[in-house]
């Protein structure tokens, strides 16, 4: 049911090896690091703690969007070097 929870790991990977990587645009880069923050900061537009479930997907979603942004900002061989660099699951 929860299938890509074991692709977590590999994700992580290949994110961080993008936001390390010269050859991605700097922009994106800010987005991903700006969301997290967004993510862990106490501040936020909807207050986790007064809607408690929008609040949680706000966070996730502006993450989604920061990622997605990242990913179709990468020139192709780069993605597909770093996808292939994160390793098979087994």
């Amino acid at each position: 049911m929860f299938l890509f929870v074991v692709y977590l790991p590999r994700f992580f990977r290949v994110f961080v090896g993008l936001i390390k990587d010269r050859r991605v645009p700097p922009t994106p880069k800010i987005a991903v690091a700006a969301a997290v923050l967004y993510g862990i900061l106490p501040v936020d537009i909807v207050p986790d703690w007064h809607v408690p479930l929008f609040g949680f997907i706000e966070d996730l979603l502006l993450l989604y969007l920061a990622l997605r942004w990242l990913v179709r900002s990468t020139p192709k061989a780069v993605l597909s070097e770093h996808v292939a660099r994160s390793g098979r699951i087994s």
